[in-house]
Protein backbone atom coordinates (compact mmCIF):
# COMPACT_ATOMS: atom_id res chain seq x y z
CA UNK A 1 0.00 0.00 0.00
CA UNK A 2 1.23 3.60 -0.80
CA UNK A 3 2.56 6.19 1.51
CA UNK A 4 -0.78 8.12 -0.40
CA UNK A 5 -3.26 5.70 0.61
CA UNK A 6 -1.98 5.09 4.53
CA UNK A 7 -2.41 9.17 4.58
CA UNK A 8 -5.93 8.90 3.21
CA UNK A 9 -6.92 6.14 5.92
CA UNK A 10 -5.04 7.66 8.66
CA UNK A 11 -7.44 11.00 8.03
CA UNK A 12 -10.63 8.87 7.68
CA UNK A 13 -9.73 7.10 10.82
CA UNK A 14 -9.00 9.81 13.26
CA UNK A 15 -11.92 12.05 11.44
CA UNK A 16 -14.31 8.48 12.27
CA UNK A 17 -12.83 8.85 15.78
CA UNK A 18 -13.51 12.31 16.42
CA UNK A 19 -17.12 12.52 15.46
CA UNK A 20 -17.70 9.16 15.89
CA UNK A 21 -16.13 7.49 18.73
CA UNK A 22 -18.76 5.58 20.38
CA UNK A 23 -18.46 3.47 17.02
CA UNK A 24 -15.24 1.88 17.96
CA UNK A 25 -16.05 0.32 21.44
CA UNK A 26 -16.73 -3.12 20.41
CA UNK A 27 -20.32 -4.27 21.35
CA UNK A 28 -21.08 -6.55 23.98
CA UNK A 29 -23.86 -9.27 23.42
CA UNK A 30 -27.07 -8.84 25.58
CA UNK A 31 -27.54 -10.55 28.41
CA UNK A 32 -29.78 -11.42 30.90
CA UNK A 33 -30.62 -12.97 34.16
CA UNK A 34 -33.90 -15.03 34.83
CA UNK A 35 -34.17 -17.92 37.17
CA UNK A 36 -36.01 -21.50 36.15
CA UNK A 37 -37.46 -23.57 39.45
CA UNK A 38 -35.56 -21.78 41.57
CA UNK A 39 -32.12 -22.14 39.64
CA UNK A 40 -30.64 -18.65 38.79
CA UNK A 41 -29.47 -18.60 34.99
CA UNK A 42 -27.72 -16.36 32.82
CA UNK A 43 -29.43 -15.62 29.09
CA UNK A 44 -28.22 -14.47 25.97
CA UNK A 45 -30.98 -12.53 23.72
CA UNK A 46 -30.09 -14.00 20.19
CA UNK A 47 -32.39 -12.00 17.81
CA UNK A 48 -30.63 -14.05 15.22
CA UNK A 49 -31.86 -17.19 16.86
CA UNK A 50 -35.33 -18.38 15.63
CA UNK A 51 -35.90 -20.80 18.95
CA UNK A 52 -35.53 -19.66 22.79
CA UNK A 53 -33.63 -22.98 23.81
CA UNK A 54 -31.50 -24.39 26.99
CA UNK A 55 -28.87 -27.42 26.80
CA UNK A 56 -29.28 -30.89 28.37
CA UNK A 57 -27.50 -29.71 31.63
CA UNK A 58 -28.90 -26.84 32.69
CA UNK A 59 -32.63 -29.01 31.80
CA UNK A 60 -31.86 -31.54 34.07
CA UNK A 61 -30.91 -28.81 36.52
CA UNK A 62 -34.08 -26.81 36.79
CA UNK A 63 -36.21 -30.41 36.30
CA UNK A 64 -36.95 -29.83 32.93
CA UNK A 65 -36.25 -33.02 31.32
CA UNK A 66 -39.84 -35.06 33.05
CA UNK A 67 -41.89 -33.17 31.17
CA UNK A 68 -40.29 -32.46 27.25
CA UNK A 69 -41.60 -34.33 24.71
CA UNK A 70 -38.41 -36.54 23.18
CA UNK A 71 -40.53 -36.39 19.63
CA UNK A 72 -39.57 -32.71 19.06
CA UNK A 73 -36.88 -32.98 16.69
CA UNK A 74 -35.88 -29.39 15.24
CA UNK A 75 -33.12 -28.97 13.11
CA UNK A 76 -30.60 -26.48 14.90
CA UNK A 77 -28.95 -24.55 12.10
CA UNK A 78 -25.32 -23.34 12.56
CA UNK A 79 -24.28 -26.11 14.36
CA UNK A 80 -23.24 -28.72 12.33
CA UNK A 81 -26.05 -31.71 11.28
CA UNK A 82 -27.62 -31.31 15.02
CA UNK A 83 -30.87 -31.52 16.09
CA UNK A 84 -33.22 -30.93 19.49
CA UNK A 85 -33.57 -33.90 21.70
CA UNK A 86 -36.61 -32.65 22.98
CA UNK A 87 -39.09 -29.38 23.79
CA UNK A 88 -40.77 -28.95 26.91
CA UNK A 89 -44.05 -26.69 26.71
CA UNK A 90 -44.72 -24.80 29.22
CA UNK A 91 -41.49 -23.34 31.41
CA UNK A 92 -42.13 -21.01 33.20
CA UNK A 93 -38.95 -18.40 33.79
CA UNK A 94 -38.98 -15.46 36.38
CA UNK A 95 -37.82 -12.46 34.84
CA UNK A 96 -37.23 -9.64 36.98
CA UNK A 97 -40.43 -9.50 39.14
CA UNK A 98 -42.79 -11.00 36.56
CA UNK A 99 -43.27 -14.86 35.07
CA UNK A 100 -44.07 -15.97 31.85
CA UNK A 101 -44.47 -19.16 30.68
CA UNK A 102 -43.16 -20.35 27.06
CA UNK A 103 -42.19 -23.38 25.01
CA UNK A 104 -38.32 -24.35 25.47
CA UNK A 105 -36.31 -26.55 23.15
CA UNK A 106 -33.61 -28.83 24.71
CA UNK A 107 -30.44 -29.27 22.61
CA UNK A 108 -27.29 -31.17 23.10
CA UNK A 109 -25.10 -28.64 22.87
CA UNK A 110 -23.02 -27.24 25.31
CA UNK A 111 -22.82 -22.74 25.69
CA UNK A 112 -19.90 -21.14 26.55
CA UNK A 113 -21.17 -17.96 28.13
CA UNK A 114 -24.71 -18.35 28.93
CA UNK A 115 -27.54 -21.06 29.86
CA UNK A 116 -29.96 -20.43 27.85
CA UNK A 117 -30.64 -18.17 24.36
CA UNK A 118 -33.72 -16.33 24.07
CA UNK A 119 -34.98 -16.28 20.51
CA UNK A 120 -37.35 -14.33 18.16
CA UNK A 121 -39.96 -16.91 19.35
CA UNK A 122 -40.24 -15.14 22.96
CA UNK A 123 -39.17 -12.12 21.56
CA UNK A 124 -41.95 -11.91 19.20
CA UNK A 125 -44.38 -13.38 20.85
CA UNK A 126 -43.80 -10.67 23.65
CA UNK A 127 -43.93 -7.79 21.34
CA UNK A 128 -39.63 -7.42 23.27
CA UNK A 129 -38.07 -4.13 22.72
CA UNK A 130 -33.95 -3.88 23.37
CA UNK A 131 -33.86 -0.51 25.07
CA UNK A 132 -30.29 0.05 24.69
CA UNK A 133 -30.67 3.84 25.79
CA UNK A 134 -31.69 2.45 29.18
CA UNK A 135 -29.97 -1.33 29.42
CA UNK A 136 -33.56 -3.08 29.68
CA UNK A 137 -35.34 -5.80 27.67
CA UNK A 138 -38.83 -4.47 27.57
CA UNK A 139 -41.42 -7.14 27.01
CA UNK A 140 -45.73 -6.68 26.62
CA UNK A 141 -47.90 -9.34 28.04
CA UNK A 142 -51.76 -9.30 28.56
CA UNK A 143 -51.77 -5.02 28.05
CA UNK A 144 -48.98 -5.00 30.48
CA UNK A 145 -45.50 -3.89 29.96
CA UNK A 146 -42.44 -5.24 32.34
CA UNK A 147 -38.77 -4.94 31.96
CA UNK A 148 -35.72 -6.40 33.01
CA UNK A 149 -32.43 -5.08 32.66
CA UNK A 150 -29.54 -5.89 30.48
CA UNK A 151 -26.22 -6.90 32.07
CA UNK A 152 -23.41 -5.27 31.94
CA UNK A 153 -20.13 -6.80 31.51
CA UNK A 154 -18.93 -6.27 34.98
CA UNK A 155 -22.51 -7.80 36.23
CA UNK A 156 -22.20 -10.81 33.99
CA UNK A 157 -18.54 -11.57 35.10
CA UNK A 158 -19.92 -11.27 38.77
CA UNK A 159 -22.46 -13.50 38.41
CA UNK A 160 -20.24 -16.59 36.64
CA UNK A 161 -17.63 -15.65 39.01
CA UNK A 162 -20.06 -16.39 42.09
CA UNK A 163 -21.66 -19.94 40.35
CA UNK A 164 -17.95 -20.65 39.87
CA UNK A 165 -17.08 -20.22 43.26
CA UNK A 166 -20.25 -22.44 45.02
CA UNK A 167 -19.14 -24.96 42.29
CA UNK A 168 -15.43 -25.32 43.22
CA UNK A 169 -16.05 -24.80 46.76
CA UNK A 170 -18.39 -27.82 46.42
CA UNK A 171 -21.30 -25.55 48.07
CA UNK A 172 -19.45 -24.51 51.06
CA UNK A 173 -21.01 -20.83 50.38
CA UNK A 174 -24.55 -20.22 48.82
CA UNK A 175 -24.98 -16.85 46.61
CA UNK A 176 -24.64 -14.28 49.37
CA UNK A 177 -21.88 -15.82 51.11
CA UNK A 178 -19.77 -15.96 47.21
CA UNK A 179 -20.37 -12.64 46.48
CA UNK A 180 -19.17 -11.73 50.23
CA UNK A 181 -16.27 -13.42 49.62
CA UNK A 182 -15.44 -11.73 46.00
CA UNK A 183 -16.19 -8.75 47.48
CA UNK A 184 -13.67 -8.94 49.89
CA UNK A 185 -10.99 -9.95 47.89
CA UNK A 186 -11.96 -7.22 45.41
CA UNK A 187 -13.42 -9.77 43.12
CA UNK A 188 -9.93 -11.64 42.89
CA UNK A 189 -11.66 -15.32 42.24
CA UNK A 190 -8.52 -17.18 43.61
CA UNK A 191 -8.11 -15.11 46.64
CA UNK A 192 -11.66 -15.82 47.53
CA UNK A 193 -11.36 -19.39 46.82
CA UNK A 194 -8.53 -19.76 48.66
CA UNK A 195 -9.99 -17.92 51.69
CA UNK A 196 -13.18 -20.00 51.31
CA UNK A 197 -11.34 -23.50 51.55
CA UNK A 198 -9.02 -22.43 54.42
CA UNK A 199 -11.65 -21.25 56.46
Amino acid sequence: MSDQNNTKFDELYYKAMEERPEQFVPASMPFIKCRINGINLIALIDSGSMITCTNLNIAQKCDLISEMDARVKVPIMGVGNKVSIGQNYGVNIQLGDREITIPMLIVDISFNECDMIIGLDLLRSFRANLDFQNNKLVLNSLGSTFNTDILSDNDKKQFLQIRKLIEVSNGRVDEDGAFAYLLKHNFDFDASLLDIVSS
